[in-house]
C-alpha cells in the first residue's frame, strides 16, 4: 500500500439522497428480542469488546463479528450497523481498514460484520451480476443477524443501516431495495446490478450516501452489461425518495449540528480547503491523519478529513516490541501518538498506540474518550507475510 506525500483532489465524488428517507427521527422503537436463536449459534472473544460468531444459515456455516461499545447497556436502545466486505475480500479485513470500532467507541453504537460466503472458492455477496449462479440468500441472512444481534441488546429498529465497500455496496443496495429494516445506506465504490435493479421494491424512503471515483477501472462510473451507471442508480433513489434534481453538497456536523462540507482544490503552492474552520489554506505537502500512513509519525502537523481542520501532533518512539500474529511474533516499532482537541470535538482526542512491522500497521490501542480506564485494542489477525 503507497501514500502520496501531497494531499490532492482525486476524482472521486459523493452523492446524498435523504429527502423523504430514512436515518432515523428522535423517537427510539427497540426491537424486540426474538422468541429462538440459531441451536447452533456460537461466539467466542476475538479482540476488546468483539466476538466472533457463526451459525448455520440455510445449510451453510456463516460467521459474523460483532462489537459492542464499552457504555453499551441492555437498555442502551444503540444504533446497529452493518459493514459488508468487497468481493474476495474478509470480515476482519474491512475490520481494519474501516476503523469504525474508534467512532462506534465515541458515539454508541454496535458493528457488525458478517462475512460472505463462498462463490467457486471467492467471498462473495449474492448481487446478482457477476455473482450469477449464486443461491445464497444475504439478504435473509442479514436479517437473521439483526434478530440474533438483538437477542443480547436492544437495538433502535428506526437506526439500522448498511455500509459496504464494492461487492458490500451492491449488497447495501440489495438490502435497501429488499429489507424493510434499514434506514440508510452508503455505498463505497459500488453501485446496483441490473438483478437489483430489476428485483428492487423499497418499502420506504430510504437515505443513499454514494462515493465513487470518476475514474474508477473495476466498477464503472459510467456502467457496463452488469452494473448500472452511477448516475442512473442516483435518479433512480432521487424519485423513490421525492428528492429535488441536485444531490445534497453539504454534510451535517452531528456534534453542533452545524452544516458544513469539505472541499478542496489545488492552487499555486498551497491547497485551499474549506471545512469545519471555514476556508483554510494549507501547505501543498500537508497528509491526511490516516493511521495505516507510516509516514503521519514523521509530521508536525496532520489535516483530518472527518472535520476539515489541522491538528497539531505529538509521537513519542517507546522500546520495541514483539506482537503476535497468528504463529509468528513479530518485533515491531511501537509509538504513542496524541493530536490536539478542536472546541467543536465531543470529548478529548483519544490517545493512540501504534506498532508497526516493516512499515505496516499491526497493532492499534486508543483510549475510551469517556472512560479511561478502558482501552480498546485492535490486532490485524488477518496479517500475512
Amino acid at each position: 500500500m503507497h501514500y502520496s506525500k501531497t494531499l490532492k483532489i482525486i476524482t472521486t465524488i459523493i452523492f446524498i439522497y435523504s429527502c423523504g428517507g430514512g436515518g432515523g427521527g428522535s423517537s427510539v422503537v427497540p426491537i424486540a428480542p426474538p422468541t429462538n436463536t440459531p441451536s447452533d449459534l456460537t461466539c467466542s472473544d476475538y479482540q476488546t469488546n468483539t466476538q466472533k460468531c457463526s451459525f448455520t444459515h440455510n445449510s451453510i456455516l456463516r460467521e459474523y463479528y460483532l462489537y459492542t461499545p464499552s457504555s453499551n447497556t441492555p437498555s442502551s436502545n444503540a444504533p446497529l450497523m452493518f459493514v459488508l466486505h468487497g468481493y474476495g475480500s474478509s470480515a476482519t479485513n474491512i475490520m481494519y481498514y474501516s476503523e469504525f470500532q474508534s467512532l462506534a467507541e465515541q458515539d454508541g453504537f454496535i458493528l457488525v460484520y458478517p462475512q460472505g460466503s463462498l462463490l467457486n472458492g471467492v467471498s462473495h455477496w449474492n448481487v446478482g451480476g457477476w455473482t450469477l449462479g449464486s443461491t445464497v440468500d444475504d439478504v435473509d441472512f442479514i436479517e437473521d443477524l439483526i434478530d440474533i444481534v438483538a437477542t443480547d441488546l436492544y437495538i433502535d429498529s428506526q437506526r439500522i443501516y448498511s455500509t459496504g465497500m464494492s461487492n458490500g455496496g451492491y449488497m447495501s443496495y440489495g438490502l435497501a431495495c429488499n429489507s424493510d429494516k434499514f434506514a440508510a445506506i452508503a455505498s463505497v465504490t459500488g453501485s446496483m446490478t441490473p438483478e437489483i435493479d430489476n428485483a428492487c421494491n423499497p418499502s420506504h424512503p430510504t437515505s443513499v450516501m454514494q462515493i465513487h471515483g470518476l475514474e474508477d477501472n473495476t466498477v464503472l462510473y459510467d456502467g457496463a452489461s452488469w452494473s448500472l451507471s452511477i448516475p442512473e442508480v442516483m435518479l433512480y433513489w432521487q424519485a423513490f425518495n421525492s428528492c429535488d434534481e441536485n444531490p445534497l453538497s453539504v454534510v451535517t456536523d452531528f456534534e453542533d449540528d452545524r452544516e458544513y462540507k469539505i472541499d478542496g482544490k489545488d492552487e499555486d503552492g498551497f491547497f485551499r480547503v474549506t471545512g469545519m474552520d471555514g476556508l483554510l489554506e494549507l501547505d501543498e505537502k500537508i497528509i491526511p491523519l490516516n493511521y495505516w500512513n507510516k509516514n503521519i509519525l514523521k509530521e508536525k502537523e496532520l489535516f483530518d478529513t472527518q472535520k476539515g481542520i489541522v491538528r497539531k501532533i505529538t509521537v513519542k518512539k517507546l522500546k520495541e516490541e514483539k506482537i503476535k500474529i497468528k504463529n509468528s511474533k513479530l518485533l515491531s516499532e511501537k509509538y504513542t501518538f496524541n493530536a490536539t482537541k478542536h472546541p467543536k470535538d465531543k470529548g478529548p482526542f483519544p490517545e493512540y498506540t501504534l506498532w508497526y512491522y516493516n512499515d505496516e500497521l499491526l497493532k492499534m490501542e486508543f483510549k475510551n474518550p469517556n472512560d479511561k480506564k478502558n482501552t480498546i485494542t485492535i490486532i490485524r489477525n488477518d496479517w500475512e507475510q
